[in-house]
């Protein structure tokens, strides 16, 4: 686990100096998901994702060519007439949130195709409970909320003060190194802490892909797994059942 404690006494330099960085920060988490109900598997390991920071602006990676490195394989399952539609590319799929503009940026794969999508930064009601964590020497304070559908509970230190965390879950009076659902069908979990980055990146919102409406998005997906839905089935031997079952359900059920 690798973390960097800042002291007190030097939190006002330190601060200033991160404000000045283009790589500010980075924590490393383990993106879990088991929100497939069509699925008997349940996945303990999930995949690698990237929360790159600085005070007023984020980006969060997943699915590219970056955090796959080194990652554990995926058991890929030997059932007959199964589809794989797993993507990566080299930008993947990310969200960029930027407070000063207060709005959010999203890159999302449907059916291999990216799409970006945008919304206002979306306002989420916290409650600070008395729960006190340690990741490493890192004290963390535990926080509760319902946020489009789902109960989420989620870990922050206030030694990073900035109201940013893994997805779309911000707001917060600090930093959120790990949250959970309380089904724990979704999980964020932390893995380690770089301050400063090693690594410098540019804080842009991604542009790789179609442009649409992010209220649209919904209606897109469900057209598009029509249209592949119909192709598999045209593909198929004849007289030869077709059980696609897709395994995508959203993070947020409702919004």
């Amino acid at each position: 686990m690798k973390y960097r404690i800042i002291p007190a006494a030097c939190l006002l330099t330190f601060f200033a100096n991160l404000n000045a960085q283009v790589g500010a920060g980075k924590v490393s988490y383990r993106r879990i998901l088991n929100v497939d109900a069509t699925s008997h598997k349940i996945d303990s390991i999930g995949t690698r994702a990237i929360l790159f920071f600085r005070p007023a602006q984020s980006l969060f990676i997943y699915n590219s060519e970056y955090t796959k490195r080194n990652d554990p394989a995926i058991k890929v399952t030997n059932e007959a007439d199964t589809y794989s539609f797993e993507t990566i590319d080299k930008d993947g799929e990310s969200i960029f949130t930027d407070y000063a503009r207060n709005e959010i940026t999203i890159r999302e794969f449907v059916w291999k195709k990216p799409y970006i999508s945008g919304e206002p930064i979306p306002s989420i009601t916290w409650t600070v409970e008395k729960d006190v964590r340690f990741f490493g020497k890192i004290i963390c304070h535990k926080a509760t909320t319902s946020f489009r559908g789902r109960s989420y509970n989620a870990w922050f230190t206030y030694d990073i003060p900035f109201k940013l965390g893994p997805w779309k879950l911000q707001g917060l009076p600090g930093l959120i190194l790990e949250a959970s659902d309380s089904e724990n069908e979704v999980q964020f979990k932390f893995e380690s802490i770089e301050i400063p980055s090693k690594e410098v990146i540019s804080f842009q919102p991604p542009t790789q892909g179609k442009r649409v409406n992010f209220s649209e998005f919904k209606e897109l997906w469900i057209s598009e797994t029509e249209k592949l839905y119909k192709f598999i089935q045209s593909t198929a031997e004849k007289g030869a059942a077709v059980d696609l079952k897709l395994n995508y359900y959203p993070i947020e059920k409702s919004y």
